[in-house]
């Protein structure tokens, strides 16, 4: 009888992707050593994606030899993920390639990756994503909306293998909605992932962000405060931002006591 195998996990850190592959006892098949070897390669391309930021940001290591990492894991992990697409044609497969080839900017081969997949696989959710994904690299935030909704609607409505993660769907369709300045959509798509992880700070960032898009200042504190009580010092620069935006708009007024701390004109209370 044929090896099954199951994809269970994506991760994309810069967007690398890491797949975690069940096998059989004992004996790997081909398609599933060739799922094996691209998993190990992309978990290797993530760790060297981390590093270049990492590089880059504290004028570290040379970035020029962390490239090469970079380029060599990517082209490992692609070609054996290729070659268990021809051994045992799947969605996961191709979700993970299209995946694999954003997270190091070859954003037309993602395309291809992921409307193929549609195209063999109609209304695999973790496609749409993707493509979603690739439509946002291109600043085509319409089409991105349009594809987050479709991922989230199969999501929900049977679609076929592999679906996805539902709170970064809506994250993602947020940050859309934000860009092309629709307040009310994005604050329901960001209100959605609080429901179930209420300590999101890139939710609760991007809600505050929507109710100071519709000028809606003091509900934007209250979630500002949220935010910056789970976000800690790492983030705090980002509540700073708005509260300097806040304080511009009151004109004088006295802002909530909480926002001395991130703020350039207030006295601090301490």
């Amino acid at each position: 009888m044929k090896l099954q195998w199951v994809v269970i996990g994506l991760a994309v850190a810069l967007g690398a992707a890491l797949a975690y592959v069940l096998l059989a006892p004992r004996v790997l098949d081909e398609t599933a050593q060739l799922l094996a070897e691209g998993a190990t390669a992309a978990s290797q391309l993530d760790r060297a994606l981390v590093d270049l930021e990492r590089a880059v940001s504290d004028g570290g290591e040379d970035p020029s030899g962390i490239q090469q990492r970079i380029d060599e894991s990517y082209d490992r992990a692609a070609s054996a993920y290729e070659a268990a697409y021809v051994s045992d044609p799947s969605a996961d497969v191709l979700v993970i390639l299209g995946h694999l080839h954003l997270s190091v900017g070859e954003i037309d081969s993602a395309r291809r990756a992921f409307v193929k997949a549609l195209t063999q696989w109609p209304g695999t959710p973790a496609a749409y994503g993707g493509l979603g994904d690739v439509l946002f690299a291109f600043a085509d935030y319409r089409g991105a909306i349009e594809n987050y909704q479709n991922a989230l609607w199969w999501d929900q409505n049977g679609g076929p293998s592999p679906g996805i993660d539902e709170r970064a769907t809506h994250t993602r369709l947020g940050d859309a909605a934000l860009l092309l300045h629709l307040p009310v959509l994005a604050q329901e798509h960001y209100r959605a992932v609080l429901v179930t992880e209420p300590e999101s700070f890139e939710a609760l960032l991007g809600l505050a962000d929507a109710l100071l898009q519709q000028f809606d200042d003091v509900e934007a504190l209250a979630v500002l405060e949220d935010a910056a009580r789970v976000g800690g010092a790492q983030r705090a620069g980002e509540i700073r931002e708005r509260i300097a935006l806040i304080e511009d708009r009151a004109g004088g007024a006295a802002l909530p006591e909480w926002t001395t701390e991130f703020s350039d004109t207030q006295p601090d209370a301490s």
